[in-house]
C-alpha cells in the first residue's frame, strides 16, 4: 500500500506540473483559508463581493465533531453531504473504496464516491494507474488481429475450453484450471483439475453443460485429438450427447481462448498478490 501511495502522489505531482491550468485539490492549509472565507461570506450582511457570491454558490460549511468541513452546496438540507477532500487525504479516501470495489475502474469508483466525496476524475484515474494490482488485472491485448470476429448467433451453440497450467503453484492436488467460455455471451465457468486427462476434463465439462446446456461445437487451443478424446468421454457419461462435435480451430478462436486464459490468470494472480496467497 505504501508503494501505491508514493507512486500515486508522485504521478499527481507530475500531472499538475505539466498541466498548470488544471485545478489541483486544495491542501489542508488552503481549506482552512477557504473555510474562513465562506464563514465570513455567510456573516456578511448586505452586498457581498463576487468572490463571496462564488464561494456561497458552490460550497457550504458543516461542523463534524467540532471540526469544520467544506461540502458541496446542497439543494436541500436532507441531501447527502458531499465532502471536499483535501489533497493530503486523497489516498486514504480512495484506497478503501477501491479495495471494496474489487479494484474497480474509474466509473465504478466515481459511482461509489459521488454521494460522499468530491474528488476530480483525473485524480481517480491517476490512483488506478498507480495501482500495481490493477496493472496485473489489465486485459491481455493481442496485436495484429483480424478485425472481423466470428460470433455465435445462438446461446450455447459454440463453446471454447482452455486449460491453465498451475503445476508450479498447485493447490493441494489441483494443478490445472479448466476455463470454459460460452461463445455468444462470453460467460466463463472455471473448474479446478487434478490432471488434464480427457476423462477429468469431460467430467467437469459435464457439470457445466448441465447448467448451461451442451454446445454443438466444442473448441480448444490444444490438438484436435485432445478435443476428440474429451467428446468421447462426454458421450460415455451422457450417451445422448451425440450432436456435439469438434471444429477446426480458426486463428481468431485460438486468440479468443488464449485471451480468456490470460485474463483469468491475470485476475487470479492479482488476487493472490493482494491476499498474500501462494496458491
Amino acid at each position: 500500500m505504501q508503494n501505491h501511495k508514493e507512486l500515486f502522489y508522485s504521478n499527481l505531482v507530475e500531472y499538475y506540473s505539466k498541466n498548470k491550468e488544471a485545478r489541483k485539490p486544495w491542501t489542508h492549509e488552503e481549506m482552512k483559508k477557504i473555510s474562513n472565507e465562506i464563514i465570513e461570506a455567510k456573516l456578511t450582511v448586505g452586498s457581498k463581493t463576487n468572490r463571496q457570491y462564488h464561494l456561497l454558490s458552490l460550497y457550504d460549511i458543516i461542523d463534524i465533531k467540532e471540526k469544520l468541513m467544506i461540502i458541496k452546496k446542497r439543494l436541500a438540507d436532507d441531501k447527502n453531504a458531499v465532502y471536499i477532500t483535501p489533497y493530503e487525504d486523497l489516498f486514504e479516501v480512495l484506497y478503501p473504496i477501491h479495495i471494496s470495489a474489487g479494484h474497480g475502474g474509474r466509473d465504478k469508483m466515481m459511482f461509489a464516491l459521488k454521494t460522499k466525496h468530491y474528488i476530480p476524475r483525473i485524480v481517480i484515474e491517476t490512483f488506478i494507474q498507480s495501482c500495481a494490482i490493477c496493472h496485473k488485472k489489465k486485459n491481455f491485448r493481442p496485436v495484429n488481429l483480424v478485425n472481423k470476429s466470428i460470433t455465435s448467433k445462438e446461446f450455447s451453440s459454440r463453446g471454447q475450453v482452455g486449460l491453465i497450467d498451475y503445476q508450479s503453484m498447485q493447490d493441494g492436488q489441483y494443478k490445472w484450471l479448466l476455463n470454459y467460455q460460452e461463445d455468444l455471451t462470453k460467460f466463463i465457468c472455471l473448474r479446478p483439475l487434478k490432471s488434464k486427462t480427457p476423462a477429468e476434463v469431460a467430467k467437469e465439462l459435464l457439470k457445466i453443460f448441465l447448467e448451461l446446456g451442451p454446445p454443438s461445437i466444442l473448441q480448444n487451443d490444444n490438438d484436435r485429438e485432445f478435443v476428440d478424446g474429451i467428446i468421447m468421454e462426454l458421450v460415455k457419461l451422457w450417451p445422448d450427447l451425440k450432436h456435439i462435435h469438434e471444429q477446426p480451430l480458426d486463428p481468431q478462436i485460438q486468440v479468443s481462448i488464449e485471451k480468456s486464459n490470460q485474463d483469468v490468470d491475470n485476475m487470479l494472480r492479482a488476487w493472490m498478490t493482494e491476499n498474500n496467497s501462494t496458491n
